[in-house]
């Protein structure tokens, strides 16, 4: 009844517990801390946590029972590409998407509710594999709403033609980046653009840009800066405040934050796999 032959340390469910310790993080070492804490003695050490669960992750997933799978009327997609360099050929953009059901208080800090990852490495489209990877592990149906934020790139955009209730937001940390390379030496139009993107005013972000000079901007930027305000008139309907359009549809809003969390993850990623010039294999 128990699925558990005596012969591990651990029953499947405190296994299962184990992988879902890992899998929130900081650390395998944290994890087996905690599971330590739980049972009173060394049940697996942070190395058997970790080969736990790789092996999990290597096993070939099928859709979860539907009792299982969580039941969202949002679902919150970040999507960014992190680019690896590789041995002895040319490098590869890894796709990657932090799925979340929003924001949760977690003493002074805010943290993301039931988050997963998915790394695009089956062949075909990020966006079905995606899809395939949402209805493994969560209920949806055409009623379930996707909130998409990303830096503009046109895979990312392709996302409003694979669901049915799909809404894309062009990431305000992106932006603002390259904003402040153009205008950062501009005080005052600066400031006015950070307003409007604090305020998801998309007309005054755009007019305020359109207003600048050519002359006032850097001859070396010149070109850059029409191509990048070209492409912020292209995304204007992007430049919104989701929740907005999610409370025109009768969906209660309370505790939902702007999005801006992939950039944080992408961070964390790099840092790992970028630093010391470090060049892998595939």
């Amino acid at each position: 009844f128990l699925a558990f032959d005596g012969r591990e340390k651990l029953s499947p469910f405190l296994e299962d517990l184990a992988i879902e310790f890992a899998t929130q993080g900081p650390s395998y070492r944290d994890s087996a801390k905690r599971l330590e804490a739980l049972l009173g003695y060394r049940a697996l050490s942070h190395e058997a946590i970790r080969d736990r669960l790789i092996a999990r992750a290597e096993r070939d997933e099928t859709v979860l029972p539907e009792a299982t799978r969580r039941s969202v009327r949002v679902l919150f997609v970040e999507v960014d590409g992190l680019y690896i360099s590789l041995q002895r050929q040319r490098g590869m953009e890894n796709r990657i998407a932090v799925i979340h059901e929003g924001w949760e208080q977690d003493g002074n800090r805010v943290r993301l509710k039931h988050k997963r990852h998915y790394l695009h490495t089956v062949a075909g489209d990020f966006w079905e594999g995606l899809g395939d990877f949402l209805v493994r592990h969560y209920d949806l149906d055409e009623h379930t709403w996707l909130v998409v934020n990303g830096d503009g790139a046109a895979w990312i955009g392709e996302c409003k033609s694979y669901f049915h209730r799909c809404i894309y937001t062009l990431d305000r940390f992106h932006v603002a980046r390259e904003l402040r390379r153009y205008l950062g030496h501009l005080p005052e139009t600066w400031q006015r653009v950070c307003r409007a993107l604090a305020t998801f005013d998309a007309d005054t972000l755009l007019a305020t840009v359109d207003s600048v000079p050519e002359a006032k901007i850097p001859e070396e930027h010149r070109n850059e800066w029409r191509k990048y305000v070209a492409f912020l008139w292209r995304h204007r309907a992007h430049l919104i405040d989701y929740r907005k359009v999610l409370r025109e549809a009768g969906i209660d809003t309370t505790g939902m934050r702007p999005m801006g969390s992939a950039e944080a993850q992408m961070r964390v990623m790099a840092k790992r796999t970028k630093r010391g010039g470090y060049s892998w294999s595939v």
